[in-house]
């Protein structure tokens, strides 16, 4: 089993618009994916499901043949069936001790607000070996915010920051009010590929492969 966890210690800066478009990206190709809720709102849950909030905790439902979505809000289940775990976590630190991914991927906002949360971030995940990488998101200047990033993160040998900036997009709100997934829109613009490209490359880091 492969793990992603997607975690900032501030809200409204992409967790769940990634963890949702990853976790369907991957079950639409074929992967055993589960997307797991671990905040408490139950956001991913919400999105993913059309709608329908939790019931409770351990609440599951099967989105798609490939794609099991669960609300464990910060629990960490057991799932040994599963190929690979999309973790949408809460902006609490408390979590990282509880989870263990393949991957953290911290989606950052340009400005001060998204290097200081980076900066705690980092010190929280950044000595426990695990690949990271930070992810210059959706701003109308987040191209211009790479060089920046690039310079936070500095020399460390297991972070590294995504290569391409994800700009903004009308897409990614229209998505989040419709409960769907921006690859459905008919107006798809370059924030929508580079989400895409960005899905795919951490498809292809962890190796995952279609269910037989």
């Amino acid at each position: 089993m492969k793990s992603v966890a997607i975690f900032n210690t501030v809200g409204g800066v992409g967790r769940t618009t990634l963890a949702v478009h990853l976790a369907f990206r991957a079950g639409a190709q074929g992967v055993h994916t589960h997307a797991v809720n671990l905040a408490r709102q139950g956001d991913l849950f919400f999105w993913l499901n059309r709608g329908r909030h939790p019931t409770g905790t351990a609440d599951t439902f099967e989105h798609s043949e490939h794609l099991t979505v669960m609300h464990s809000p910060e629990k960490v289940p057991e799932l040994p069936n599963a190929s690979f775990v999309v973790y949408d976590c809460p902006p609490l630190v408390e979590i990282v001790a509880h989870i263990k991914p393949d991957l953290w991927l911290v989606p950052t906002p340009a400005g001060r607000r998204g290097l200081d949360a980076l900066g705690v971030v980092l010190h929280e995940i950044g000595t426990s070996g695990v690949p990271i990488w930070p992810i210059a998101w959706a701003g109308l200047d987040s191209e211009a915010f790479l060089p920046v990033l690039r310079d936070k993160v500095g020399h460390s040998p297991n972070v590294q920051v995504w290569d391409h900036a994800i700009p903004h997009s009308d897409s990614f709100l229209r998505a989040e009010n419709d409960l769907s997934v921006v690859w459905e829109a008919p107006d798809q613009g370059s924030g929508v590929q580079e989400l895409a490209r960005l899905c795919d490359g951490v498809i292809a880091q962890l190796g995952l492969r279609p269910a037989r």
